[in-house]
């Protein structure tokens, strides 16, 4: 049985393809309001000796540009009111 994505989840994997040490030592996703985002996810020692992992969320489809979405609107004479 396949793996099905569903709101508020997510998976993460350890990094097989660092390229370098700022590379993420986790990657995957996250699926928050039916959205995916790729997830990378960070491993480290606080000062007290505690593990923890930290990350960060990126978009993946890219965001819609606004503007060009009212650039394409076509107005007709007729449709203006004066």
């Amino acid at each position: 049985m396949a793996y099905e994505k569903k709101d508020l989840s997510f998976a993460i994997f350890k990094n097989k393809n660092m390229k370098n040490d700022k590379s993420p030592t986790l990657t995957g996703y996250v699926v928050v309001n039916n959205e995916e985002y790729w997830l990378n996810g960070f491993t480290g020692t606080d000062k007290n000796g505690d593990k923890y992992i930290s990350g960060s969320l990126k978009p993946k489809e890219p965001p819609v540009n606004r503007r060009q979405e009212v650039a394409s609107v076509d107005l007709e004479e007729d449709s203006i009111p004066f």
